[in-house]
Formats: C-alpha cells, structure tokens, sequence
C-alpha cells in the first residue's frame, strides 16, 4: 500500500510554515487586510485523513478566521468534502483546547472558516467551488436549509510576486525534471538549480535548503516504491487477464464454429475467438490493474493516464466507463 509520509514534511508544508508565507498566503485572499504575523496561530493537521503527503496548513486569525488550504496536483471534487472534515476536526480539537461548553447555552466562538486549495496539476479548474454544487447541485435554497461553503481554488502561477505561484511552479517543474532524470538525484539537483536561477521560493531554497533536499529524496524514493509496486501488480493482471480472455474468447469461437455445423466454421470461429480473446484479456487487465489501483489510493486520472499508456490503442471511452464503474 502506499507509504505513509508523516517522518518527513513536504516541501509544500515547509513553505507554509514560515510566517511570512503564511501572512502572505492569507493576504492574496484578503489583500485589504491589517493583520500581521502576531495576528497568526498556526494550527495545522499532521495527517490525519489521509496516507498521502502532508499537504495540509491551518492557522488562526485574530481568532476568529480558521484559515485551511491544501496542495493538489490531482484534481478531485472530494476536496469540498475534506475541506469540511478538517474544519470539523479542527473545530473540535480548539474546543477541547479551550474547553468551550457546546452543551451550554452561551454561544461557543466558533471560527470563521477558509478554505483553500492551491492546485498543481495540468488540469483546467475553476476559480471557486462550492459544496452545494458539488453534492446537491438540483436542490434549491429556497426548499431546504443547506449547508454550504465555496472552496477558493488557487492556479493560476503567472504572478511570481504570488508565494503560491512561486510554489505552483516549483511544482511543476519538479515534474518536469522527473519526466526527464526520472527517480534520480538529478531530477532533485535540476529543480534546484532551475529555481534558484529564476528566483523561485527564493528564501526557502536558500535558508532550508538540507530540509527540501530531504523531502524532495523521500518523495522520490516512496513513489519509486509506489510505481515498482504498481508495475508488479499491473503484470499480474496482465497475466490473469491473458489467461482468462483467451479461454473465453476460444471457448466463444468454438461455439460458433459448432453453431455452423462445418470444420471451417470450427477454425474460423477460434480464429474469431482469439481475437476476441485478445480484447477480453485487455479488458480484464485493465479492470483488474484499476481494482488495484483504487485499493492503492491512486487518483482516477493518473490510473487513465497509465492505462492509455499501455493501450494505446483500447478505446478511451471504455476506458473511461470501466474506470467510472470501478471507482464509484
């Protein structure tokens, strides 16, 4: 199963923990905003729902703001979701912490909450969305009492002077280099050396620079581990996948080659099966590879993206079908 990451911080909560990041972060939301680092309580979860990075920040505002973003570089509508498990979380450890009376009929001071998440990946997203349109898009306020929350979602990395374009760049190319070097020490050194050269998270590379070395290389190594391990089970369902469409697809064309009464109808038909055969296998090791995948937490669109990979030349729409039917 995928290694959990909580020995070591990401780059991205290493950025996100210094605060002048953190007061930088809070005034591209609220540029008008008077507040100062002193004004700033960092509160954040260390990996509680989740066996992926630790890609969650949280602070407090004057009290009263409850300030959560996340990084992302799958794009998935669950994070409106987990936007509320956190606030609820969070909201119930600060009510242990201060020991607010929610049975009393004093009214506790509950915090204002804001959600963020700063995306990384290739896909086109929205600027906001909100969790009423996410999981009951045709109710209308009118009829029923919703709750509901808009989740801002930050993309756009264009503006440099921005700490979260700084670090959406960063991101990407990271990626990029690993596309090139692969799991490699070079693909770390090639970021580095990029950033520094273009003045990207300046500050962090230059005064933390041994704390992202080391979480780049524990990156590295656990997604090695993660594709091995995928590479693995992907043969497996290869092979079992072979083996049964073969035999289906044979069986198929015997009985139709029978059907006709005629030798040739027989060897036509195991012909015809064995093509079938064929398509059954794939389809049987793309189903099994995408149970696997989903058992492994891996987001639905990098499963696409691998499956693609290794048939080109399967239909996409199936794919996309099987894939929707697997991860429901």
């Amino acid at each position: 199963m995928r290694t959990k990451r909580n020995s070591k911080d990401t780059v991205f909560s290493h950025c996100f923990s210094i605060p002048e990041n953190q007061l930088s972060l809070f005034k591209e939301i609220f540029p008008e905003s008077d507040i100062t680092i002193d004004d700033i309580e960092n509160v954040t979860l260390e990996n509680i729902f989740t066996t992926q990075e630790i890609n969650d920040l949280g602070f407090i505002v004057k009290d009263k703001i409850l300030f959560l973003a996340e990084a992302q570089s799958t794009w998935s509508v669950n994070i409106v979701f987990r936007c509320l498990m956190y606030y609820l979380e969070m909201s119930k450890r600060q009510s242990d912490k201060n020991n607010w009376n929610v049975y009393s009929t004093k009214k506790v001071p509950a915090l204002q909450p804001e959600f963020v998440v700063i995306y990384t990946g290739s896909l086109d997203v929205p600027d906001k969305v909100s969790y009423k349109d996410i999981f009951y898009p045709d109710a209308k306020v009118s009829e029923y009492k919703l709750l509901d929350f808009d989740v801002r979602i930050i993309h756009d990395p264009s503006n440099r002077n921005l700490i979260s374009s700084q670090y959406i760049l960063f991101s990407k190319i990271f990626d990029q280099q690993r596309k090139i070097y692969g799991y490699s020490k070079k693909t770390i050194e090639e970021t580095l050396k990029i950033c520094k050269n273009e003045c990207i998270l300046e500050s962090l590379i230059r005064d933390h620079e041994s704390e992202v070395l080391e979480s780049m290389s524990l990156f590295l190594n656990q997604e090695r581990a993660t594709q091995l391990m995928l590479q693995e089970e992907k043969e497996k369902a290869q092979e079992l996948g072979w083996k049964e469409g073969i035999e289906k697809g044979i069986e198929k064309g015997i009985e139709q080659g029978i059907e006709q009464g005629i030798e040739q109808g027989i060897e036509q038909g195991m012909a015809k099966g064995l093509v079938q055969g064929k398509l059954s296998q794939q389809e049987m090791s793309i189903r099994n590879y995408a149970k696997r995948a989903k058992k492994y937490n891996i987001a639905l669109e990098d499963c696409f993206n691998d499956i693609l990979e290794d048939y080109p030349d399967f239909d996409e729409e199936h794919i996309k079908n099987i894939l929707t039917e697997t991860y429901k």
